[in-house]
């Protein structure tokens, strides 16, 4: 028979530590696909302007219902952050100005309008815990009744849609990511694809910020694709190492925590890092041997 102790720490386990460690696993999958083409087409800061958008929406949301409640909470920052990058991508085609001095402008000012809004509307009383908004709280997502937390659906839902969308659109989302301008010669419905994208991708980094906060998020977005990017020939083995870089930064990171009783979501962004700096003086010797006396082949 299994001894009682080992039940009971399975059981703890399975309640307390496995949910984190699932939510931070889909939540790092999720933000591995997207970051493959955000930092292709050279975006890949715009989850940071994301993450700080999403005040005013929060502070709307609050308004209009009157209540913090997670469905309307998590309606208006997904409304917040659909708009913060299509504000982005409108001023691109309007406006001279590159893509970063776009998105630090867009990204101060709707920081600063929900700021003023919690100001003028007399809600600055109303708890917001900076910590939890920078690291998330995983700690949090246990599931004490034996059902799956209502932040892994979210998380889980967010990622099904990721895949769907990018394997559904594939070509098309290279195409758009590699040459747009080509793409629209040949009558691709790149507004179309672009509404699309934005939808997915505002979903996806709204979820994980909830869950994991603004620092894992960014860290989950650059740092596993950079990793494996150096290591990829073509797209799709790039989108697959940096899914597994993820993992393990998420693996390694939880683990630590459960030893050391540090934040989770800081020691997972650590993790990512290290991955990234390994890659970087790593990479360029592996290539050489590998590719020795060959002709360079990058992506798609």
């Amino acid at each position: 028979m299994i001894p009682h102790q080992t039940i009971d720490a399975l059981h703890t386990f399975l309640i307390i530590d496995a949910p984190p460690l699932v939510a931070a696993s889909l939540c790092a999958l999720s933000c591995a696909l997207v970051g493959n083409f955000l930092l292709l087409q050279k975006r890949a800061l715009l989850t940071d302007a994301v993450s700080h958008s999403v005040l005013p929406g929060i502070v709307l949301a609050f308004l209009i219902i009157g209540t913090i409640h997670p469905i309307g909470m998590t309606v208006g920052a997904w409304l917040a952050a659909w708009l913060t990058i299509t504000t982005i991508n409108l001023l691109k085609r309007l406006t001279p100005m590159d893509t970063h001095t776009l998105i630090g402008i867009v990204l101060t000012t709707m920081f600063a309008t929900g700021v003023v809004l919690l100001e003028r509307t007399h809600l600055d009383n109303v708890h917001l815990d900076i910590q939890h908004a920078l690291f998330g709280n995983l700690s949090a997502i246990i599931a004490p009744d034996g059902r799956v937390p209502p932040t892994i659906l979210f998380l889980g839902a967010s990622l099904l849609c990721a895949a769907l969308f990018i394997v559904i659109v594939y070509k098309e989302l290279v195409l758009i990511t590699f040459d747009d301008v080509y793409a629209r010669t040949i009558r691709y419905d790149v507004p179309l694809l672009s509404v699309g994208w934005t939808a997915v991708l505002s979903l996806v980094l709204v979820a994980g910020f909830q869950a994991v906060g603004a620092i894992l998020i960014l860290s989950l977005v650059i740092s596993p694709v950079a990793a494996a990017h150096l290591y990829a020939r073509r797209l799709p083995q790039q989108i697959g190492l940096s899914l597994v870089f993820a993992l393990a930064a998420v693996f390694v990171g939880y683990g630590a925590s459960l030893i050391s009783g540090i934040n989770s979501a800081a020691l997972i962004a650590i993790s990512a890092g290290l991955i990234q700096i390994y890659a970087m003086f790593n990479a360029k010797q592996h290539s050489r041997a590998r590719y020795a006396g060959k002709p360079p082949s990058r992506l798609p």
